[in-house]
């Protein structure tokens, strides 16, 4: 029997504690250890009681929620660092440097009607990210399947020509259109393989990353600060263009339509698809519409199988599929579906992805040294 998830909570506000500790209490598996009032006294009470699990505030006295995480993750490597985040510009780009300092996910302050529709909704929000934390890569690659418990999990470099038939190998048009599926994990692993995309790239890349609204639009502000390419939140009507990364907006779906040069972005409110909304799969669908073949996609880091069907779609018309390797993944759930149903043409580490797309839209070549 694996044991429990210990949790501290760190919050200024005592209606804060109460209903975070509520929401956590009620998940199977997870106990609070602690609880703390202020950034400075998280970090202290981290240090004594070696959580797996800490919840943390953005807004505190004496220690924000950035400076807490800091010293957070420095006094205690192990620990999960859950940010509590308010649905405002202001919340969205705190919590996307969170993110880039090493905080595992985030989830909304609740707005329910009292206090126990708040619990509720928070501990829908929590159990979701305590299910990714258990399916963190473990030591030497090994993916968590509970806290304490590992199941080993290799990767590998596969020629791509051994594993796609000649004919559909490469195009004579070559690729057209790069699509990223992405979820927990996301921002720090978008900032690595955007930033590495070069200025004279000649397709369009298209994201869905799975975000709330205003969060994904902050994202795209970020990462076009670094990036030689224009990134940017798509928006509906935009004509795709080379040279350009076009991320979904949170809490919408991306729908691609037109031919290769002529695609034009639609952004809707359609359901979402395998519970996502934007959705990996959606995207990937209508993609494999516009580019058929001439379409390369990668599956980095997140929990779920949303891609999977998706990168079905792309392999069906000979389109590329790579995914992220388990030990550069937070969560090897997305990529792990799509390399276990024998889509993936190579796994690989997050540093080896944009070289690898750059390397297909070049000249299509198999993926070996």
């Amino acid at each position: 029997m694996t044991r429990p998830i210990n949790c501290i909570v760190v919050d200024d506000s005592a209606l804060s504690r109460k209903i975070v500790r509520a929401a956590l209490e009620s998940i199977p598996g997870v106990q609070v250890t602690g609880v703390a009032h202020d950034g400075l006294d998280g970090v202290e009470r981290c240090k004594m009681l070696l959580p797996d699990l800490v919840t943390l505030d953005l807004e505190m006295p004496r220690m924000n929620g950035i400076e807490a995480l800091r010293e957070i993750r420095l006094a205690c490597p192990q620990a999960a660092v859950i940010m509590i985040s308010s649905l405002t510009s202001a919340g969205a780009e705190i919590t996307n440097q969170a993110l880039r300092a090493g905080a595992f996910d985030f989830v909304l302050k609740p707005v329910g009607d009292n206090i126990d529709d708040s619990v509720r909704i928070l501990a829908a929000q929590l159990s979701d990210k305590v299910d990714a934390l258990q399916m963190r890569p473990g030591p030497n690659g090994s993916s968590a399947t509970a806290v304490g418990n590992t199941t080993g999990t290799s990767s590998r470099l596969i020629k791509l020509d051994s594993v796609v038939p000649p004919t559909l190998a490469r195009s004579q048009d070559g690729i057209q259109a790069i699509c990223i599926g992405v979820s927990t994990g996301g921002p720090v692993a978008l900032q690595t393989v955007i930033p590495e995309l070069p200025a004279n790239l000649t397709v369009p890349v298209f994201i869905v990353q799975h975000m709330p609204p205003v969060f994904t639009k902050s994202l795209a502000e970020q990462l076009d600060r670094v990036s030689p390419l224009h990134v940017c939140e798509a928006s509906d009507g935009l004509r795709a263009e080379a040279g350009n990364v076009y991320i979904a907006p949170g809490g919408c779906q991306m729908k691609l339509e037109g031919k290769s040069s002529q695609v034009i972005i639609r952004i809707n409110q359609d359901p979402p698809v395998n519970n996502a909304r934007p959705s990996v799969n959606y995207l990937f669908h209508s993609a494999v519409q516009c580019y058929g073949r001439n379409l390369a996609v990668a599956i980095l880091t997140g929990m779920g199988n949303d891609g999977l069907a998706g990168c079905e779609s792309v392999k069906r018309v000979g389109g590329r599929v790579i995914t992220q390797n388990p030990e550069t993944c937070v969560v090897y759930g997305m990529p792990r579906c799509v390399n276990e149903a024998g889509l993936s043409e190579a796994v690989l580490p997050l540093t080896e992805i944009a070289g690898t797309l750059v390397r297909l839209v070049g000249h299509g070549v198999a993926l070996c040294r």
